[in-house]
């Protein structure tokens, strides 16, 4: 058969029957196949070629995605784990060496205001009645001593440091000073009941019920 055209590939003339198209270009049977060959070796090569790269990501990845995993479960498990409370903030209970406790406050704010008014008469008794709540009867003796000497006699006051001997066992002081009281109001049925309880406490019997009695008398008066 005479040949109707040539081969793209090769140029040599081809007839119809031998005629070959690759994509839009006419090609012989010769070269028809050998683009063939080379198409299917191309294919096998990829082949392998992708074959390879999935085995090498596996070989990476697995390791790879077991770490993410126990990574994300250690965050899970810092999420789901109790916070640990903030310690509370410490305060100071300490004044002057002694622990008043959650009294503190009050005595430092009441030793404030005696510096800034040595006199203020309000202020040395209510410090000395947190101060001997506390226990700190020692003192409130020493704090009522420089409080005398600097302002004067005052005789509120001695009702503390009454009570501030009677907590220290000192019977005799705080009789004594019962009887200062008792001198200055003479019709107040307390005064002569608490010297009737330090009088008790020191054995004096007599005098004791002679100042209870006198109590008794008072309070019947009032």
């Amino acid at each position: 058969m005479p040949a109707e055209t040539t081969c793209a590939s090769c140029s040599r003339p081809i007839c119809d029957i031998c005629t070959r198209y690759d994509r839009a270009e006419i090609i012989c049977a010769s070269c028809w196949d050998a683009a063939r060959t080379k198409k299917v070796i191309r294919n096998v090569i990829l082949g392998v070629a992708a074959l390879s790269f999935v085995g090498l990501g596996l070989v990476v990845g697995i390791p790879w995605y077991k770490k993410a995993k126990e990574e994300a479960a250690s965050e899970a498990a810092k999420r789901s784990a109790p916070k640990k409370q903030k310690a509370a903030p410490t305060i100071d209970t300490k004044v002057a060496g002694f622990d008043y406790g959650s009294r503190a406050w009050k005595v430092r704010r009441l030793r404030k205001q005696l510096q800034d008014e040595p006199c203020h008469r309000g202020a040395v008794v209510r410090l000395g009645d947190v101060m001997n709540t506390a226990g700190n009867h020692r003192g409130t003796l020493a704090m009522a001593a420089k409080y005398f000497r600097r302002c004067g006699d005052y005789k509120r006051l001695l009702w503390v440091t009454s009570y501030a001997h009677e907590q220290l066992k000192q019977w005799k002081e705080a009789a004594a000073i019962d009887t200062v009281l008792i001198k200055n109001r003479p019709r107040d049925g307390d005064f002569w009941w608490w010297r009737a309880k330090n009088y008790k406490r020191l054995g004096q019997k007599r005098e004791a019920m002679a100042d209870l009695m006198q109590s008794m008398a008072n309070g019947d008066l009032s």
